[in-house]
């Protein structure tokens, strides 16, 4: 009887500790915030999808800039951020992730999000250039994010 239900067990267990290798979960680095630090201070975020090719953004000290751009790392086209002109005594960029699309039938080629996560941290002007490129080498696309921050 032990045995049986050891067996019965085990597949719960691989299951409830598998990893999530196509990081569908919503849950993004540097956003996750304690309760009784939300209430104490609100989280002041700017959330920004797929941008103009040359934007301009206004941040304050603190706030942090969420932003999403659509991406299938399957095609080898990825989103990078360029080190040219980028004043990190600014904007710090406090977290890259990619975020799958749903895939229920766990197909091959599904598209997804690249999520960057930056924080303004001084008043100052920057800006940040990003590019889709295979390998470093071929860029299909560029954004340009202007950003003003005031105290």
């Amino acid at each position: 009887m032990r045995l049986f239900a050891c067996a019965l067990a085990f597949p719960l267990v691989l299951v409830g500790c598998s990893p999530d290798i196509y990081n569908t979960k919503p849950e993004v680095k540097g956003l996750k915030v304690s309760k009784e630090k939300e209430a104490a201070e609100p989280l002041s975020l700017i959330e920004v999808s797929d941008p103009q090719a040359k934007s301009q953004l206004a941040l304050s000290v603190g706030q942090k800039l969420v932003l999403t751009l659509s991406e299938n790392p399957s095609t080898g086209f990825i989103w990078r951020t360029l080190d040219d002109g980028w004043d990190r005594s600014v904007v710090v960029l406090e977290s890259e992730d990619y975020m799958s699309d749903p895939n229920p039938q766990e197909m091959v080629g599904v598209g997804g999000q690249r999520v960057f996560v930056f924080k303004a941290v001084q008043a100052g002007k920057t800006k940040i250039e990003l590019n889709l490129t295979r390998g470093g080498q071929v860029e299909i696309n560029r954004k340009s994010l202007s950003i003003k921050v005031s105290e």
